[in-house]
């Protein structure tokens, strides 16, 4: 008679594995654990809320950054260890439903696409705009008519009114750094369209009168690099599209005009986002209210601008945020004049587009904010 002995199962015998996890986060078992010898042992890594698994070390290497993570056959001492990183998304908001107005709001995370649930804002409106730092992301004015703004925190999720623009504003744009928010053009109280600015300073809550923009437009739309706005396209007589660009130096409040987008037939009810070196101004109808899925590439360095690559949709009253990377262009109207919850992807490296994940529901003119340093 012969018996099979596996090799790495030995009665008494254990072998110690070594945890931790970074903050942010938790690991499952945490410490050391005494495995017997030929056994499996397995890892749940947890994050904390608003935050993603960012690393996965064993025994001093890089592994894949999935939970769980388990060992197998246990035959000698090992080590894991994790960390987390901030969850970081572009938050979509507000917008047109049929039946009304919501106040919802979407997570889209840059790294993996998926869509998560946020918190409602403080009223609900459509026709509005956001802008923010990596803490907080500021959603003002919009229609029905209102000067009231909702402050987002992205680490808590918690939603509080910020402080009221001093003036009532809808179908107007915005841009900011780290400091401050500008909020421009539009219409006002009157539906008279304007090309008031109000400046909003995120330490403090406090709202006061900006620069003009360089003409008077609504519909438009903007992104910014750390130090300046780049507020472009819309119309000042609707349908007919304005398609020059303002300059909002943040430090000092200067405008200066900067070029006109390249599709300068098309352009009102345009959404834009960007990174450190340029923008991306997409959709929009032309002077006969035709949806367009054409963009305008805005280079800061120089101030030129060039066809970039068609968003596979056309599409109007949209939002738009993004990281670094990619921005995310989503809601809105089609070409038949139908709300769409579709999305897509603007990678800026190669100037390609895919489409993304869906928003939660279909809705126009929703606002969208970028939680991450860098990205707008």
């Amino acid at each position: 008679m012969s018996f099979f002995v596996n090799p790495y199962v030995y009665a008494g015998i254990t072998y110690n594995i070594t945890s931790s996890a970074g903050s942010n986060g938790t690991i499952s078992p945490n410490g050391v654990t005494a495995v017997p010898s030929g056994s499996s042992q397995a890892y749940t890594m947890t994050p904390s809320a608003n935050y993603i698994l960012a690393s996965v070390t064993v025994d001093g290497g890089a592994a894949a950054v999935s939970s769980p993570y388990t060992f197998s056959a246990v035959a000698a001492t090992h080590t894991i260890s994790c960390t987390f990183s901030s969850l970081l998304y572009a938050l979509f908001g507000g917008g047109g439903q049929g039946g009304g107005n919501t106040a919802t709001t979407n997570k889209y995370t840059y790294s993996d696409s998926t869509l998560y649930s946020g918190t409602d804002l403080t009223n609900s409106v459509w026709s509005f705009s956001a802008c923010g730092n990596s803490t907080v992301g500021i959603f003002a004015g919009g229609l029905p008519s209102t000067a009231v703004t909702s402050k987002y925190t992205y680490a808590s999720d918690a939603v509080a009114s910020g402080t009221a623009l001093n003036a009532e504003k809808s179908y107007h744009a915005a841009a900011g750094n780290s400091t401050v928010g500008i909020f421009g053009g539009g219409r006002n109280s009157s539906a008279t369209v304007v090309d008031t600015t109000k400046k909003y300073t995120y330490s403090g809550d406090t709202s006061d009168n900006g620069t003009a923009l360089s003409a008077v437009k609504a519909q438009l739309a903007a992104t910014s690099t750390a130090t300046v706005g780049y507020f472009g396209g819309g119309t000042a007589s609707d349908p007919f599209p304005n398609a020059t660009l303002s300059k909002y130096t943040f430090s000092g409040d200067t405008v200066a005009t900067g070029t006109t987008l390249f599709n300068s037939s098309t352009g009102v009810y345009l959404a834009a986002s960007g990174n450190t070196t340029k923008g991306i101004f997409s959709g929009g109808y032309d002077d006969t209210a035709t949806n367009t899925n054409l963009t305008s590439k805005y280079t800061y360095s120089g101030d030129t601008t060039a066809a970039g690559h068609n968003l596979g949709t056309a599409r109007d009253e949209h939002g738009a945020a993004g990281n670094t990377t990619v921005g995310i262009h989503g809601g809105g109207e089609n070409s038949s004049g139908t709300r769409i919850s579709s999305t897509e992807e603007y990678t800026y490296s190669g100037d390609t587009v895919a489409s993304g994940t869906a928003l939660s529901s279909a809705r126009s003119g929703p606002a969208a904010v970028s939680s991450v340093t860098g990205g707008f």
